[in-house]
């Protein structure tokens, strides 16, 4: 899951690491390797400046506007069976998220299918590295472009995306552990093409236009500092993937291993 990217001298290099949203022990498989080159680096990168998202108010905008509840987005019947299902399945009760949108319950319900192993999320281990060893710290969006990418799902995919769960939970289950499975083994390219499908249509949206800002963004930042960047992985892959943006802003590629 670790690159380093460069345009003459290989020892002026930068990095790129693909990142997992979960504390589970396959999140943590590649950890002490991307530890090591944060150390070499100057600027530590993530896709947002957690410290600037934990000033704001983000939460607030994981529930639903205009006084909406999840009573009024599904009929009566519908709902008590999604809450059967969902209170079996993951040992969530829905009765307590009312207010919060569908695309926070099933990031929440994706969260509960593999066995977290850690405190934090890799994501946030990784940021809080950067802390201790007094990197600089940025994000290559901000705090309110990704809040904006969340506004942007329109609330019939995200309604359509729990019906799914609630109909299948075994398939959903499934899905996620694969995704686990494949970070863990360094599958990059089978990571890629099992979100790009579980994203349907949201998949420009969600991976392919940020793909494009975020690396505008790294390569903007490795003007002047040595940079190690990290993004979640299925950024990584794919001909619109960071890896093959940077190819054609003429950076050479070398994958790094243990």
């Amino acid at each position: 899951m670790l690159w380093k990217w460069y345009k003459e001298d290989p020892d002026q290099c930068h990095y790129i690491f693909g990142t997992m949203h979960t504390s589970s022990e396959n999140a943590y498989a590649f950890a002490t390797l991307a530890e090591k080159y944060i150390s070499l680096s100057t600027i530590y990168a993530a896709e947002m400046d957690m410290d600037s998202a934990r000033k704001s108010d983000v939460n607030s905008h994981f529930l639903l506007q205009d006084g909406l509840t999840l009573d009024d987005l599904f009929k009566p019947k519908r709902l008590k069976k999604i809450r059967n299902v969902v209170l079996k399945s993951f040992g969530v009760d829905l009765d307590n998220f009312k207010q919060h949108t569908p695309f926070f319950i099933n990031n929440m319900l994706a969260a509960t299918c593999v066995i977290p192993s850690k405190k934090d999320v890799l994501d946030h281990h990784l940021w809080n590295y950067a802390v201790l060893t007094d990197k600089q710290r940025t994000g290559l969006e901000t705090v309110d472009e990704q809040i904006d990418i969340m506004h942007r799902i329109p609330l019939e995919s995200q309604v359509k995306s729990l019906k799914s769960i609630a109909g299948n939970s075994s398939a959903f289950r499934k899905k996620i552990k694969t995704l686990d499975r494949q970070y863990g083994s360094g599958d990059v390219r089978g990571l890629y093409h099992s979100t790009r499908k579980n994203m349907g249509s949201l998949r420009k949206l969600m991976i392919f236009d940020r793909n494009v800002i975020m690396t505008d963004r790294m390569v903007s930042l490795a003007k002047s500092e040595t940079v190690f960047a990290a993004v979640g992985a299925a950024h990584l892959y794919g001909k619109s993937g960071m890896l093959a943006l940077l190819q054609r802003e003429g950076y050479t590629l070398r994958r790094l291993r243990f």
